[in-house]
């Protein structure tokens, strides 16, 4: 659910995207949504540190969803506007949410466990990316372009409620001191 909510959601904001600027302007979102997501990540990082992303995904997907529909809303008065909002959103949030389920099943599964189901897990994020770009498609082909948005509001709403079932009982620990996004920085 979570990768096919990805997939679909970038189809989404390219194609939003492209119905309102030149294709020649792609490089500059690109490398905008880039810059956008670095003090994500740092932030989310930091949060995710004190209160574990079992707690913090569903939440940060439940807000996508509010602000999907915010757009859908806004998309038909301020179609430019709309379009840069939404592509920045998912541009910069998508891999956030991504990486923050890998986190949750992570801490969910104890190593071994890990081990015999990852597989699965993996086979599963395929399916849902193919099907996250079925469903694009067929969203785009069988109704008004803005649809997208709502059908995506609906799946991260899903998100939400699967990954605070998945999370549930899950207790964050708490990071040392040391354990700063700064610190990951500059491991890396």
């Amino acid at each position: 659910l979570v990768v096919a909510t990805f997939v679909a959601g970038k189809a989404a904001r390219d194609a939003t995207l492209l119905s309102s600027v030149a294709v020649t302007s792609l490089p500059m979102f690109v490398g905008l949504s880039a810059v956008l997501t670095l003090p994500l990540v740092l932030v989310t990082a930091r949060v995710t540190g004190r209160i574990g992303p079992a707690r913090l995904m569903p939440l940060l997907n439940a807000a996508s969803a509010m602000l999907l529909v915010a757009e859908w809303l806004a998309i038909a008065r301020w179609p430019w506007l709309t379009a840069v909002a939404v592509y920045l959103h998912l541009a910069a949030l998508g891999p956030v949410l991504v990486s923050g389920f890998w986190s949750t099943v992570s801490e969910r599964l104890e190593p071994r466990a890990a081990k015999r189901r990852i597989g699965g897990i993996g086979l599963g994020a395929t399916l849902g990316g193919i099907a996250g770009g079925v469903i694009a498609e067929r969203t785009a082909a069988l109704s008004s372009p803005g649809a997208i948005l709502l059908v995506l509001a609906g799946f991260q709403l899903a998100c939400a409620v699967a990954l605070y079932v998945l999370g549930r009982g899950i207790r964050p620990v708490r990071l040392d001191a040391d354990a700063t996004p700064w610190a990951a920085i500059r491991v890396v």
